[in-house]
């Protein structure tokens, strides 16, 4: 679109053909963890802006909207993308902090009446999904492995992994089933623990873009568990949306659903993420029914197919046309205040 972008992170390959900057912490700030790091890395991240930008779009909630609301706003129309759900501890500081925010980008319906809780006029939100790459996706070209189920993401509470052990565990002995978790985090040691060595459960750690796409496009069955905490829940996963995408049925927690993100609700299957008896049964009838596999699995692809990148580009646009407008006002307010007619 003809537009100079200049990405600031902290994780990661970047993945911009442009200008890109990874921002190292100091060795002793890597120690940190949760909203102590966001914030160091908030921090570091303004330090960086060292010439003038027309816009600043920033991901994530509290601690970056408290850095580009002091530091940018309003030198320049501000966005902030929300991926999960917020935490009500900090909702006063919150509704503080994203009061000079120009436009949100809610990703996904829970994340939108967080925001509307936080004091978020409903005119500067724009509820979509991170979108997928379907080019990229449409590469892929990996055998199917019957029996075979992935779960993919952060090794942590809200994945909610050991409902789905549990669940593969209880299953029978005679059927073909093999879990495949990809992805790391502060979880993994218990999980490998509650695994107990089971043949039937792998830990992969970390993969490559390409090796994840291929096991989840290999696989019968997809699934995401996650929970609602008191801190977190989930917004719309993009690992779910990519799952989809290639073809693969899912399975898909009742505090995970990605909401109007996919209008068709049939293209996914919905389970209680507490309830292990019921997730073990729904994977035994999936895993016994080759033709319901190969339904969800079609549905599950036609119903991504508007979430293509260039697709989402445009509502990406759209909140950046809200920033502006709001920007324009608020200099608009303050000039006159500075100069009020005699």
């Amino acid at each position: 679109m003809g537009h100079e972008v200049t990405l600031l992170y902290s994780a990661g390959d970047g993945g911009l053909d442009g200008q890109s900057q990874q921002i190292m912490l100091p060795s002793v700030a890597r120690q940190f963890r949760g909203l102590s790091r966001t914030f160091l890395f908030a921090a570091a991240a303004t330090r960086h802006m060292s010439r003038g930008y027309d816009l600043i779009h920033a991901h994530g909630d509290l601690a970056e909207a408290w850095w580009i609301s002091r530091r940018w706003s309003p030198a320049a129309p501000t966005v902030l993308t929300v991926h999960g759900q917020l935490n009500p501890r900090y909702s006063r500081l919150s509704r503080l902090a994203f009061r000079n925010i120009g436009a949100f980008i809610a990703l996904g319906d829970n994340v939108h009446e967080d925001l509307l809780g936080c004091g978020v006029p409903d005119s500067r939100i724009v509820t979509m999904s991170s979108g997928v790459n379907r080019g990229m996706l449409a590469a892929v070209e990996a055998p199917r492995k019957p029996g075979h189920i992935t779960c993919v993401g952060s090794l942590d509470a809200v994945k909610n992994v050991e409902t789905v052990i549990a669940a593969v565990r209880s299953l029978p002995t005679n059927i073909l089933v093999h879990l495949d978790i990809i992805g790391d985090g502060p979880l993994r040691q218990q999980l490998e623990i509650q695994a107990a060595g089971d043949p039937r459960i792998s830990f992969h750690g970390q993969l490559p873009r390409e090796r994840v796409y291929e096991h989840v496009q290999a696989s019968d069955l997809f699934i995401i568990a996650s929970r609602r905490l008191a801190s977190k829940g989930e917004g719309v996963p993009t690992a779910l949306l990519e799952a989809m995408a290639l073809g693969t049925a899912c399975l898909v927690s009742s505090e995970a659903t990605p909401g109007s993100a996919i209008p068709r609700s049939d293209s996914y299957v919905v389970f209680d993420p507490l309830d292990t008896k019921s997730l073990s049964d729904l994977i035994l009838r999936c895993l016994t029914d080759a033709e319901q596999l190969r339904r969800l699995g079609t549905l599950a692809s036609e119903a991504v197919a508007h979430l293509d990148w260039p697709n989402q580009a445009q509502r990406v646009m759209g909140a950046y046309e809200r920033a502006i407008e709001h920007h324009s006002a608020v200099i608009g307010r303050r000039q006159n205040w500075s100069h009020p007619s005699a």
